[in-house]
């Protein structure tokens, strides 16, 4: 081993519980970042604009947090009526659609084919 490289491993060895304290902070940094991240936009990719008319999901696909209902207010899907809406969270679906929370089910056609279905939760 040459000078400079157990130069190197003595300055690590000797400065190692400054190390882990820099690691566990910035591990614990990360930990409270993804949980506030994961409160934050839970449920946020659960909803989609269907169409009122034949009750499909619109293409190009729009993933939404409210819509606009027939006489024109902004409308939180699922909340109760009168519910105030200060700033609902992304795009609000067009009047003739509404916002849905869809479900994804998947079902075994054989034994390597997947199909995937959606049904619409009012």
């Amino acid at each position: 081993m040459t000078e400079k490289k157990k130069e190197i491993l003595d300055a690590l060895k000797s400065n190692f519980s400054m190390l882990t304290n820099i690691l566990s902070f910035l591990f614990f940094f990360w930990l409270l970042f993804a949980i506030l991240g994961v409160r934050t936009f839970q449920g946020s990719l659960r909803r989609q604009c269907f169409s009122d008319e034949f009750s499909v999901l619109v293409t190009p696909e729009k993933w939404c947090g409210s819509f606009i209902d027939s006489s024109g207010n902004l409308t939180i899907p699922n909340s109760p009526p009168g519910y105030p809406i200060f700033s609902p969270k992304g795009y609000a679906c067009p009047m003739s659609q509404s916002c849905n929370v869809i479900i994804f089910f998947c079902l075994k056609k054989k034994k390597k084919n997947l199909s995937f279905f959606f049904l619409k939760k009012k």
